[in-house]
């Protein structure tokens, strides 16, 4: 017989497996269109388009942990990107008055389509270049 605790558990891994494989892969730097601050607390919500031709509408959007934030007095600002994170700035938004540079984790924590719930990731925990489950 079977204890209550083992299907708990078993249910549990294959959630965290189903997330895993069903999210999408992260698109190509080219169908980036857009960011949001404001959308999920402590991410940075990145906009894509995917459809080939692109066709000027968001497909997919995920959110990505924002590591620091801090102002900058002028734009442009020089951007710097590694294996493991990114930097992004509203200089070229409509916020240049106080433009703030983000930097974020590459690996994102959650992503949604357009007009749906997020839906998590598991693969947040990121040690030198390698994501793990948690």
């Amino acid at each position: 017989m079977v204890d209550v605790m083992t299907v708990y558990l078993l249910a549990g891994i294959m959630a965290v497996t189903l997330a895993i494989y069903n999210s999408p892969p992260l698109p190509p730097q080219s169908a980036f269109v857009g960011f949001n601050t404001s959308e999920m607390p402590a991410n940075v919500s990145l906009y894509y388009d995917t459809s080939r031709p692109p066709d000027g509408k968001v497909d997919i959007i995920f959110a990505h942990p924002i590591i620091s934030q801090r102002e900058v007095k002028q734009c442009p600002v020089k951007l710097y990107s590694s294996e493991l994170y990114r930097m992004i700035s509203t200089c070229a938004g409509p916020d240049t008055y106080k433009p703030v540079v983000y930097t974020i984790l590459k690996s994102p924590t959650a992503w949604r389509l357009p007009g749906l719930r997020w839906q998590n990731i598991y693969r947040v925990a990121c040690r030198k270049t390698i994501c793990e489950v948690e």
